[in-house]
């Protein structure tokens, strides 16, 4: 199983390398400027207001001038997006309580011994996994949850208690049971004297019969003894692996509140960079439009004088016509008319200028979502690829 585990793995990795450096490569890269995209069979890098010479009609020079001076629109950079890196939470361990001992009454055979109650039946949990938070966009800062020191001290502190306990309880277990060895060969030593005496009664054979009774009975507690000794052992290492735990969840937990600090300050610092980015991204926008509205009036105003300078040299020349006077108004009219077609053609540029600049952000905003479809992604199989990993080297 591990001849194909390894290399599948192996191969995992190398496919989530390359598509982190494609993220990278595609990060780099920029969509071309507003000034050179064709728009709607404008070319807006290239197209020039062409304006016909026109006579007898009035344009103000001013309006002339200040359309001059109008800059070129520019393309916003769209500046990329922050995502923070998830932080590690440490949920703790839950801890054991084991079961206080009872105290062992002194061996006789008129009084029973009490039933041992081991830790045994409660079992161990393990210490739990942490688990990671999610992506932080933009929402309050999230630190994980560390288990306070103190009440893993206070732990280890109740582990030394119970484990001086437990081998106070194997010096008594030891001590009742050379006790009952005692008892026990008395008991063998008087029924042998009882059986070399010559004369035997009904009180002696009473005795014996006694007698062997308490052996059975002392052999009882001698082997209920042993068996508690063995539980009181198993105790003792189930203790001691619990006290291991408890350091390491300890460790983890200075970790983790490291990491979590650190997290911490690293989150901080993104939004505040972030919101800094989205500032300067709403001034540039408000330019953008600032100059958008401003070539917009200048072409309006152009488009208004240039059809009504028409219109008037229209009614001169049905005026001219009807009186067959001064037919130079014609060719009048005939200019203002080219020139009102000029004016609307203006016009039509801004739209389309403005039409420019909304697919830009469109543009820019279907490649920053591809960006980050792709940053997750990336991020999605570097986790996947350390979990196979971490998985196989268990």
């Amino acid at each position: 199983m591990k001849r194909w585990l390894l290399p599948s793995v192996i191969g995992l990795f190398i496919i989530s390398s390359a598509t982190f450096v494609v993220l990278l490569v595609a990060s780099t890269t920029e969509i071309s400027d507003v000034e050179e995209m064709p728009v709607e069979g404008v070319n807006i890098a290239k197209q020039e207001l062409k304006e016909p010479p026109v006579s007898g009609v009035r344009v103000k020079p001013e309006e002339l001038e200040k359309h001059e001076k109008i800059p070129a629109v520019k393309p916003v950079p769209i500046i990329k997006e922050v995502t923070p890196q998830p932080l590690a939470r440490h949920v703790g361990l839950p801890l054991l309580k084991p079961v206080k001992p009872q105290s062992v009454i002194a061996a006789n055979k008129d009084v029973s011994l009490p039933s041992y109650i081991s830790s045994s039946a409660v079992k161990p949990k393990k210490p739990a996994k942490t688990q990671a938070i999610k992506e932080i966009k933009h929402e309050p800062v999230v630190v994980a949850v560390v288990k306070p020191e103190e009440t893993i001290n206070h732990e280890l502190s109740k582990l030394a208690e119970e484990k001086k306990v437990i081998e106070d309880e194997k010096v008594r277990l030891k001590n009742e049971k050379q006790l009952v060895e005692e008892q026990l060969q008395q008991i063998k030593d008087e029924k042998k004297k009882i059986a070399s005496s010559p004369q035997v009664s009904s009180e002696a054979e009473q005795r014996i019969l006694q007698s062997e009774k308490d052996t059975i009975e002392l052999q009882k507690k001698i082997a209920d003894l042993q068996n508690k000794l063995v539980v009181v052992e198993l105790d003792k290492k189930k203790l001691a692996e619990e006290k291991k735990l408890l350091e390491e969840s300890k460790k983890q937990a200075e970790e983790d509140k490291v990491m979590a600090v650190r997290g911490k300050k690293e989150t901080e610092k993104e939004r505040k960079t972030v919101v800094k980015e989205k500032d300067l991204y709403q001034e540039r926008s408000l330019r953008v439009e600032e100059r958008i509205s401003l070539i917009m009036d200048a072409y309006n105003k152009e488009s208004d004088y240039a059809i009504a300078d028409a219109k008037k040299a229209i009614a001169r020349a049905k005026a001219a016509e009807a009186a067959k006077y001064e037919p130079v108004w014609l060719k009048e009219a005939e200019e203002a008319l080219e020139l009102s077609d000029a004016a609307q053609k203006a016009k039509d540029y801004g739209k389309s200028l403005v039409s420019a600049v909304e697919a830009k952000e469109k543009a820019n905003a279907a490649e920053r979502n591809s960006r980050e479809k792709l940053k997750n992604y990336n991020s999605n199989m570097v986790g996947e690829c350390l979990r196979l990993i971490s998985n196989w080297a268990h």
